[in-house]
């Protein structure tokens, strides 16, 4: 009869042991209903039942009203929480058949509990979400009835508590379904709704009352209200330990709470000493690997990774995995929490492949969560950064931005994930050449974050230094220091290394544009926060200090640059073996160090040594942290006349090992062969570094975008080559174009736009445009004064000698009879309304092209034409030297 009642499928034999004391007649009886065919499929403890069989007997015994002793009988079988995954489905089917008969639902309400419990240990969130809406208005419509009895007998009033409790239980599964759906909006309304009701019907001391309170904590936290959050979770702990007592799991899962707000704010120290103490109490009470235990284990890994402490987070990380996989397969949810924390600790280390696991993850997660949760677009996300570290930038914020949208639909446009994404977002915008797009975004976060994070926390103190380092990169100076002011007034106790790389940066990009003062300011503040917690002997703290002795260089201070420079030298003496990174990276420092100090031969000899070492070692490859170091004194031999061999060779190295791992449009292996290009062209290897700049032009469009400063550094020197190569007009076009975008972005006073319409005044005056090549660099003359320019840049030293000879010279012009004195020479080519020259025969003379002149000439053209001067094609080609063309 109780077969009527359950699932028609895989009913565990198991589930009858409590009707029956000896499993020998339970066995028998199973065997007879099998010989009469009313069971079938009988095998491993599991049969089926004949669902026409379960409709007759339903229909027999609800004729014999005994319908509701056997769904009585039934529904024991699952009390005292004896619902689990094998049973669950005929716990549901006897539920929905009790459900008709308030008595039955009275008296076993918890049974439903234990169900909506079970799916949501299942991760069958919606059905546990649906379930349990469903049995809450049934208790409701319970509770009215009971209230209209109420009056009449006061024999109900056990059982209408009895009611209310479960009520609460079931109306907070609800409200945690939501949750794990990522409705958190809507989670939040059922727990506050949950609560209301507690205090009304128990007071606000209840110790459910608690419970709720620190489950309000949780999606304030998620919805990133960490000030609201804090103060639920205090007065939830407050409470439960008053009630409970300090180390009940309730009692620690809101102290949990408050730890985790106290990391999200960036108090790391502090949250990690409560997470110890929780962690203490858990394993002395539940085990290493009890529950709550391991989820407190991975919220201190999760921390550590948060302090930057990558191989201890790594290490928890993968021990927790490692056991979840062994116990709750390899695509639990769980474990695939995990397996994402270990990906996002590989990629902050640069090991391993994080993008495949988060294929894998994100692949797992799809069916679990939809593609709108929040945890499958944080997988979703990080796929992005992955693109983005990878230089597909394109492709990173595409992503970024699809996420973007989701989750703000989700969480709201202050959240703290929010945030983030933009940020993100911002710093991509930048390195696709969009400052201004970048800025903007990143100023618009900044407001958010004071908000929501505070001024102090670790995330809002990057956001400044972000826009204080692209400030510098738009010449912005004043506004940038002021960022960095505010970062040393604000900065946060729980040092941050990221923010550190980044005050570094800005510190650099204040030097790289002549401001050294702010430089110098920058570099000392950084080297302070580094002793408090660096080895005097730490690679980076020697790298703050060679900045620091570059910067001072600069600034003509000489004797206390030495003695950072021979402090360094000293602690780059590391014995590990020659072929050890560390050591090969110590030397190479050394390396820029003597190269700094004018010691170019000792300089050469460490870098060759290095490169020697790399290349002969059996698996050794130049990294990240080798190649910085030989860019650098690359740089640094570039910058003298006699050393660009030199440079050449470290370049080419590089480049042999960036093929290595990276594809052909890295950004990284791109701007290697544009080194190469620009040490080419001082080599006078014009046709090379001409092959080489056509080639990388294309790619770098691709990559950076038209308009980035890196596309744009291109083509500065792919006019300065045909520049050099005499042709004019294609030079005269390309610092056109680039003038034109630095004014925009950068500004008329900064370095490089002052370079670059110096450069067009060269041009011109090698077109013969005169008033034009002297407007341009009287302009750049007075601009420059606004500059702290070094003595030996190459403006400074050679812009007066330009003017007077170009004044000279047209003073000299200016003597020559003219045919015609409205003559125009904007274009460089003379007048040539009505002329007598042709242009395109001019043009050639103009860019030395001697192979298409003769064909030119050949097919019809005048060789001895002339423009309105009377200057005829030998005219301009002996003006301009060109002699291949004189000799044609």
């Amino acid at each position: 009869e109780i077969l009527a009642y359950v699932s028609a499928d895989d009913i565990p034999t198991e589930l009858f042991s409590g009707l029956v004391d000896d499993n020998e007649k339970l066995g028998s009886a199973i065997e007879l209903l099998k010989q009469h065919s009313i069971i079938t499929n009988l095998k491993n403890r599991k049969f089926d039942v004949h669902r026409l069989l379960q409709k007759i007997v339903g229909l027999q015994l609800r004729d014999k009203n005994e319908e509701r002793n056997i769904l009585t009988t039934a529904i024991k079988l699952f009390d005292n929480e004896a619902v689990n995954l094998a049973n669950l489905e005929h716990a549901i089917m006897v539920w929905h058949h009790s459900s008709t008969y308030s008595e039955i639902v009275s008296e076993y309400c918890y049974v439903s509990c234990s169900i909506s419990k079970v799916l949501m240990k299942a991760f069958r969130w919606e059905e546990a979400h649906s379930f349990s809406l469903m049995v809450t208005e049934l208790f409701l419509n319970i509770l009215s009835v009971i209230k209209d009895k109420q009056n009449a007998n006061d024999d109900d009033k056990p059982n209408n508590h009895k009611i209310l409790t479960f009520l609460i239980d079931i109306k907070t599964i609800t409200a945690r379904a939501l949750m794990e759906l990522g409705k958190y909006r809507l989670a939040l309304k059922d727990y506050c709704t949950a609560h209301a009701f507690i205090n009304q019907t128990f007071g606000p001391e209840h110790v459910m009352a608690s419970s709720v309170k620190s489950n309000i904590g949780d999606v304030l936290r998620l919805l990133g209200e960490y000030e609201e959050a804090s103060k639920y979770y205090e007065e939830a702990f407050s409470g439960l330990r008053s009630s409970l007592g300090n180390d009940h799991e309730r009692t620690l899962a809101a102290k949990s709470g408050i730890a985790d707000i106290l990391l999200k704010k960036g108090k790391f120290a502090e949250s990690l000493k409560m997470y110890m103490e929780i962690h203490e109490i858990q394993e002395a009470k539940f085990g290493k690997y009890g529950e709550s235990t391991i989820h407190t284990r991975a919220q201190i890994a999760q921390l550590l990774n948060e302090m930057e402490k990558y191989e201890e987070a790594l290490e928890l990380f993968k021990e927790l995995g490692d056991y979840q996989e062994r116990t709750l397969g390899k695509n639990h949810p769980v474990t695939l929490k995990t397996k994402f924390s270990i990906a996002g600790v590989l990629s902050s280390l640069d090991r391993g492949d994080p993008m495949s696991l988060y294929e894998d993850i994100l692949a797992a997660q799809k069916p679990v969560y939809g593609e709108n949760h929040p945890t499958f677009l944080n997988t979703l996300s990080n796929m992005g950064q992955e693109m983005y570290k990878k230089g597909k930038y394109n492709e990173a914020i595409k992503i970024y931005q699809e996420v973007l949208d989701k989750k703000v639909h989700i969480l709201g446009p202050d959240h703290h994930d929010v945030l983030i994404l933009r940020s993100n977002i911002a710093i991509t915008l930048d390195d696709l050449g969009k400052p201004d797009e970048a800025l903007n975004m990143l100023q618009e976060v900044l407001s958010a974050m004071r908000k929501v994070l505070g001024s102090k926390h670790p995330k809002t103190e990057r956001t400044r230094l972000f826009i204080a380092e692209l400030l510098v990169k738009l010449g912005k100076f004043d506004q940038a220091f002021k960022q960095f002011r505010d970062v040393k007034l604000n900065s946060s106790t729980d040092i941050s290394k990221i923010n550190l790389d980044l005050q570094f940066n800005v510190g650099t990009q204040f030097y790289n544009r002549g401001k050294f003062d702010e430089a110098l300011d920058i570099f000392k503040n950084l080297l302070d926060k580094q002793l408090t917690f660096l080895k005097p002997d730490d690679r980076e703290l020697l790298i703050t200090k060679h900045h620091i002795g570059k910067t001072l260089e600069r600034k003509c201070r000489y004797a206390e640059a030495s003695s950072i420079f021979e402090e360094e030298l000293h602690n780059a003496r590391a014995t590990l073996g020659n072929d050890h990174d560390d050591t090969l990276i110590a030397s190479l420092h050394l390396a820029l160090s003597k190269s700094m100090l004018g010691q170019f031969g000792k300089a050469r000899s460490l870098c060759q040594t290095a490169m020697e070492t790399i290349n002969k070692t059996p698996g050794k490859f130049c990294t990240e942290r080798m190649i910085w170091p030989l860019q650098k004194v690359a740089g640094v031999f570039h910058d003298q006349d006699d050393k660009y061999n030199e440079a050449l060779e470290i370049h080419h190295f590089i480049l042999s090992h960036q093929r290595k791992t990276l594809d052909d449009h890295h950004p990284e292996l791109l701007k290697t062969r544009c080194n190469i290009a620009g040490t080419s062209i001082e080599l006078q290897l014009n046709d090379k570094a001409l092959t080489i700049l056509l080639e990388i032009l294309p790619k770098f469009q691709k990559t950076f975008g038209p308009n980035n400063p890196e596309t744009m550094r291109v083509t500065q020197m792919l006019a300065e080559t045909y520049t050099k190569k005499g042709q004019f007009h294609k030079s005269f076009s390309l610092f056109e174009e680039l003038l034109k975008y630095q004014k925009s972005t950068l500004g008329d006073y900064h370095y490089d736009t002052i370079k670059t319409e110096y450069n067009l005044g060269l041009v011109n005056y090698e077109m013969r445009n005169h008033e034009q090549a002297l407007e341009l660099l009287q302009d750049v003359s007075k601009k420059s004064r606004t500059l702290q320019m070094h003595p030996t840049d190459p403006i400074k030293m050679n812009l007066q000698f330009c003017i007077e000879m170009i004044t000279r010279e047209k003073e000299k012009y200016s003597r020559l009879p003219k045919k015609d004195s409205k003559l125009n020479t904007a274009d460089g080519y003379g007048d040539f309304k009505n002329k007598n020259v042709n242009t395109t025969l001019l043009a050639e003379v103009h860019d030395n092209n001697k192979e298409k002149l003769d064909k030119l000439l050949k097919q019809g053209g005048d060789v001895n034409s002339s423009d309105q001067n009377k200057r005829t094609l030998l005219h301009h080609a002996v003006d301009l030297g060109n002699i291949d063309i004189v000799n044609l």
